[in-house]
């Protein structure tokens, strides 16, 4: 993974990440979001550790709620379903629907 290489740059002599520049740390949150994996093998696969990668998602996730970094476009997302796709669907909300009514909270 190319993040692996851009954090071994931001390493100290201690081991410690210092100074990780605000494109590393989006790269690292987006690649973070789209990763579906177990969360330790993504550590792994950036080589540092949960703490690490811990406070620097927390910056990461901060700036980006502080607008630091530019917005995506949105992206539209066409389905097409055919009939029996679209009835499993209606019958599946329902019965969760009414499976959890208790947690249904009316418009």
């Amino acid at each position: 993974m190319t993040s692996q290489f851009w954090l071994s740059t931001f390493r100290s002599d201690e081991g410690y990440l210092v100074g990780v520049s605000p494109e590393v740390l989006h790269d690292l949150l987006r690649a973070w979001e789209s990763w579906t994996g177990v969360s330790k093998d993504f550590y792994r696969s950036i080589g540092v550790n949960q703490n690490q990668v811990a406070f620097l998602l927390g910056k990461a996730k901060k700036m980006a709620r502080d607008g630091a970094f530019p917005a995506e476009e949105f992206k539209e997302v066409q389905l097409s379903l055919d009939l029996v796709e679209l009835r499993r669907l209606y019958f599946g909300v329902r019965f969760f629907v009414y499976r959890y009514s208790s947690l249904w909270i009316a418009p």
